[in-house]
């Protein structure tokens, strides 16, 4: 596939795809717009695969974002424990 026209122009970015690039599907490829006889064809298949870049990466943050609130409220409930314990020593 040859390189997409972000990247000859300098706007993509220089990070490392979230997924592997994909080669195009059958499903794609039989498609009107997805025909190698398109010229836009690759150019969208460019956008289908960043895209794809774009909800990978959504969901590591989403992951990460969940991680820390279940740490966060795993303290929370430790420090509610401790509270609990010092005052049913007052009772």
């Amino acid at each position: 596939m040859p390189p997409s026209a972000l990247h000859w122009r300098g706007l993509a970015t220089h990070q490392p795809p979230a997924v592997h690039q994909r080669t195009m599907a059958r499903r794609f490829r039989g498609t009107r717009v997805g025909r190698e006889d398109n010229p836009l064809s690759g150019h969208l298949w460019d956008h289908v695969c960043m895209l794809d870049n774009r909800i990978a990466e959504f969901g590591k943050e989403q992951r990460e974002l969940v991680r820390r609130m279940a740490k966060g409220f795993s303290e929370i409930n430790a420090k509610f424990d401790d509270i609990n314990a010092k005052l049913g020593n007052y009772r």
